[in-house]
């Protein structure tokens, strides 16, 4: 819609792509400009999670050439305005976002997409709305459970928010990459 007119230059509205999204936090912003918006965009601009639409495999061969596929979501507080390459996920079950996105996250939940929706798949697959929708979500989450889960969030979105946005040192960055290992 608006890939086009999206620049790194200041501009009206920030605008993410799904290269932007990374596991807790924003790699790089975009701005688009509000006039070159031709469609209705207000919807989009309220609190959600933002994950990779485009999802690929990652790490060392596991075994063959076999590789995992790994989900990646971020918190959108600012109400940021997106592209075609990420999925939006809205609050409609009025879960505690926090939650959703250590759900989303999570090495169990990127396990699930990979087995049984994407069917051990080896190429570049596509994480979209018809998947979101049959996001398994437990029915009934201990209130003690949820709080610690959330805790853990804000520990993990903290963390990343020191070692993107920080001038770090070699120890202390290799210290906080240590404390969000431990926290995953």
């Amino acid at each position: 819609v608006c890939n086009m007119y999206v620049s790194v230059t200041k501009n009206d509205f920030v605008c993410l792509k799904g290269q932007n999204v990374q596991r807790y936090y924003l790699n790089g912003i975009n701005y688009v400009s509000k006039n070159k918006i031709k469609q209705e965009y207000k919807w989009l601009l309220v609190h959600k999670i933002i994950a990779q639409e485009i999802i690929g495999r990652y790490g060392k061969p596991l075994f063959g050439n076999f590789r995992n596929v790994r989900l990646k979501a971020m918190l959108d507080l600012d109400n940021v305005l997106t592209l075609d390459t990420v999925v939006n996920i809205f609050n409609l079950k009025r879960y505690d976002l926090k939650l959703l996105l250590a759900l989303l996250n999570s090495r169990l939940m990127s396990w699930f997409f990979h087995i049984y929706f994407y069917n051990k798949s080896q190429i570049t697959v596509h994480f979209g709305n018809e998947y979101v929708r049959s996001f398994p979500i437990p029915k009934n989450i201990d209130k003690k459970q949820e709080t610690n889960i959330i805790n853990l969030v804000n520990q993990m979105l903290s963390l990343q928010k020191k070692i993107h946005e920080e001038k770090l040192s070699g120890g202390e960055k290799e210290r906080l990459e240590q404390q969000i290992t431990n926290i995953d």
